[in-house]
């Protein structure tokens, strides 16, 4: 039985596309589960989060980076991210990635926070700004463009080449 709130409808969270089928329990702890697309193109920079997160792939090839190295995962595939965990994930094809995720409601919660309804504008300042301060509140690690830069994703740069990142997630 369903306590709390439920994200209806599908959300973009800078390019990457959620709905989730499960409502949000009050228990943080608790698990949620929606689909996942990746449409051609899009990265998600290196991050970590307190909460354990599954990507089942059901379509796509998607690389993902599991903090050691990158490998390419495909229907069938699981990215099985631990608390903590750095990690990053790009489309590269020229197909979108489509999957099933299952996560703690309180990353679900997070995502619901900076994602906006589906069809999005692509984010513009204010969005990249909103989804940092956002990640800062919730516990997330967002990798610094060195850090990226390093395991081969440029995208902080040519998303936001002026933002100015909070120095409490500077490091």
């Amino acid at each position: 039985m369903l306590d709390s709130k439920h994200t209806a409808g599908a959300i973009n969270i800078l390019g990457h596309r959620i709905e989730f089928k499960t409502g949000f329990l009050s228990d943080s702890g608790s698990y949620c589960m929606g689909t996942s697309i990746i449409p051609a193109g899009v990265v998600v920079p290196l991050h970590s989060h307190p909460d354990r997160e599954t990507l089942y792939i059901t379509s796509g090839l998607l690389e993902v980076f599991n903090g050691a190295e990158w490998r390419t995962i495909g229907a069938g595939d699981i990215f099985d991210v631990m608390a903590n965990e750095r990690h990053a994930f790009r489309n590269t094809s020229i197909h979108q990635v489509s999957g099933v995720l299952v996560t703690t409601t309180s990353l679900a919660s997070f995502f619901a926070s900076v994602g906006r309804p589906v069809p999005a504008d692509a984010p513009g300042p204010a969005d990249l700004h909103a989804f940092v301060a956002a990640a800062s509140e919730h516990g997330i690690w967002l990798g610094t463009e060195h850090e990226n830069a390093a395991i081969g994703i440029s995208i902080l740069a040519q998303m936001a080449p002026r933002m100015k990142r909070p120095a409490n997630l500077m490091h």
